[in-house]
């Protein structure tokens, strides 16, 4: 039964709760209010129980106050009296700062407030006197999502799509004289191993004019039909964007090459001659 009792005022003070102004405090006037307007009559019973005890205490002070001004008693004299000075020994809190601003999507706001301050009803040790602060967490107003930082390119190379360093090599030379033309710069290949890098290369070669010749790829094979080998080492091989008919797996075509727009993927004779991308990673 006092379960359901609970259940039951929890679910009122929710209803409550809901009704309220953003800025209005759950008062026994407010209960009140609430009650008659909802007909919950519950609701009603305790704004009075809140308004008889609220009145009840301020009585209460309010007589130990006459007796303090009256110099008929000291405040702390009795343990009622004693029990309202130690509730009474801090101020409210401050209103809540500003959230601060700063690059994270959350950040701290804070609120003080006074302990230890005498007053005429309540004296307190001087040396007792402090500041106090709370904090929350709170959204910040002005966050931005920070962008990825961009690649530090060599001056020869190419910023594509922020992430990726490229230059083309128009002269024409087997893959593997182009993979060592590459390294000499700290590079190899491009590595087309995600969507995103495949896009980055057709709009790099898209960019400088170069729509339709093929161009090296990183990728190489020891036998016919078998798995590519990338000098990326650890580099994702899973995706792949072979044009029609691709890999045609002949006898000799050992070699990852891309061809025309939008940049599709074949296999070829390792000995062509084709030019190539560089990529810094």
């Amino acid at each position: 039964m006092r379960a359901c009792i609970w259940i039951l005022v929890t679910c009122l003070f929710s209803v409550a709760l809901c009704n309220m102004q953003n800025d209005s405090a759950l008062t026994w006037q407010v209960l009140q209010k609430l009650g008659k307007e909802f007909k919950v009559p519950l609701l009603e019973m305790l704004g009075s129980a809140f308004q008889h005890t609220e009145e009840s205490v301020f009585k209460q002070i309010q007589e130990r106050e006459e007796e303090v001004f009256n110099n008929t008693s000291s405040p702390q004299d009795d343990t009622f009296m004693g029990s309202v000075c130690e509730m009474m020994r801090c101020g409210v809190w401050s209103e809540w700062t500003e959230c601060e601003t700063g690059p994270y999507a959350f950040s701290m706001q804070t609120q003080t407030r006074q302990c230890g301050l005498s007053n005429p009803l309540c004296t307190y040790d001087n040396n007792q006197v402090r500041s106090e602060t709370r904090s929350r967490p709170c959204r910040s107003k002005e966050f931005t999502p920070p962008r990825p930082p961009k690649p530090s390119c060599p001056s020869t190379y190419t910023v594509v799509n922020e992430q990726f360093c490229l230059k083309y090599v128009s002269s024409g030379m087997e893959q593997l004289s182009a993979e060592q033309a590459c390294v000499v710069d700290g590079g190899h290949l491009i590595h087309v191993d995600s969507m995103e890098a495949k896009e980055a290369l057709h709009k790099f070669l898209s960019d400088i004019g170069v729509e339709s010749n093929v161009i090296w790829l990183n990728g190489r094979r020891e036998v016919k039909s078998g798995p590519f080998i990338y000098t990326y080492g650890d580099r994702d091989t899973s995706f792949v964007n072979w044009s029609s008919g691709e890999p045609s797996n002949g006898s000799i075509e050992f070699c990852k090459g891309s061809e025309s727009s939008p940049r599709v993927m074949g296999d070829r004779e390792c000995t062509n001659d084709y030019a190539s991308v560089c990529e810094i990673r």
